[in-house]
């Protein structure tokens, strides 16, 4: 990659493919990618458990979050509960009616990562996640 353009274009070609196989997750269990992304952020991150931490952390518009949220409220994927000291503040739980929706885009998950690193060596991950790391940062 010699350009800036070909980074860009790399990256591009990451995200849709990301995109592309969890389409055929939506798909399969009539959900939106942000649906699917909302079961996929509290499955994969207990300690964030808040429509404001999906907002903080993924950078998706409050009302986009909050139209999903009240979707899978609705379709009885996830539940909600007041916060013990702040009544206004609700915490978000998986129920077991995503269970099977969470094994599905978990497994997506972990065949494009598969895919994204195959024949790069375990000593090639870590140079991978420590740059990235570092490019993070930079941003």
């Amino acid at each position: 990659m010699d350009t800036p353009a070909e980074m860009l274009l790399a990256w591009q070609r990451l995200s849709k493919r990301y995109a592309r196989m969890e389409l055929e997750v939506c798909a399969k269990h009539g959900l939106t990618r942000l649906e699917t992304d909302i079961l996929l952020f509290l499955a994969n991150n207990p300690g964030y458990d808040t429509a404001r931490d999906i907002v903080a952390v993924r950078m998706i518009a409050k009302s986009h979050v909050s139209a999903s949220v009240e979707t899978l409220l609705a379709k009885g994927l996830i539940a909600c509960a007041p916060d013990a000291q702040d009544k206004r503040r609700m915490h978000l739980r998986i129920l077991p009616a995503a269970e099977a929706i969470i094994t599905d885009a978990q497994a997506m998950q972990r065949a494009f990562l598969e895919r994204l690193l195959r024949g790069l060596s375990d000593a090639d991950c870590a140079e991978l996640k420590h740059l990235l790391l570092h490019v993070s940062k930079n941003v």
